[in-house]
């Protein structure tokens, strides 16, 4: 199915020129494609979430999430884009026990927050924040930011589950095995070296579509 959906992109791409040419419609359905796929991996996280509390409660491990982080001057730059967006990142990555900075925890619960630690149950609220941080960002600055920080996310969530097998039987283990399969069709036909993924990527800068 992946094959077939690139080798249609690919056919659209020579019929209409360079990827610069491509029209906002060809994009808009591509961004369609995407999304569907990751609404479909998320409902099936979250079902085993629902369903398996002791899968739900296996923790993922964050440092590959700290590692997709841009360095500090570039979150420097990009706070100067959308200020109240990088902070929001900042504030979530301490609710999630991922920036386990003694500075940041001590600031944190010292304003009231409760640290609940990154899971297989809840890694999905941790997205659905990021999506909302991005939804107000109108620069696109908060994207370089949230889109690596997902990627890590959904990497870290697939390794996690491929490694849990003797803990989830009958339909949690088919509904693993879909989660997985999905998150390998996206990250096949949206890869950032695909045409697919070129086209409709933000590029580091924040704003470049």
């Amino acid at each position: 199915q992946s094959e077939a959906f690139k080798s249609k992109v690919n056919e659209l791409v020579d019929s209409l020129g360079v990827p610069d040419d491509v029209g906002a419609s060809v994009k808009a359905a591509l961004e369609g494609r995407k999304q569907l796929l990751q609404n479909q991996k998320n409902a099936l996280y979250k079902q085993v979430a629902e369903t398996a509390p002791d899968v739900a409660n296996i923790p993922l491990f964050t440092d590959k999430l700290m590692e997709s982080l841009p360095g500090k001057q570039e979150l420097r730059r990009l706070s100067r884009l959308a200020g109240s967006q990088i902070g929001a990142v900042d504030d979530l990555l301490v609710e999630f026990g991922i920036n386990k900075s003694d500075d940041a925890v001590a600031a944190f619960t010292k304003s009231g927050g409760e640290i609940t630690p990154l899971s297989i149950g809840n890694f999905e609220d941790f997205r659905s924040a990021l999506n909302q941080i991005e939804r107000a960002d109108s620069t696109g600055a908060a994207k370089v930011v949230t889109g690596p920080l997902k990627a890590a996310l959904d990497d870290e969530a697939n390794m996690v589950t491929q490694s849990i097998g003797g803990k989830a039987t009958g339909n949690v283990l088919d509904t693993l095995k879909q989660a997985r399969q999905t998150v390998r069709t996206m990250k096949t036909e949206f890869s950032p070296e695909s045409i697919t993924g070129r086209l409709i990527d933000v590029k580091r800068d924040g704003v470049t579509p």
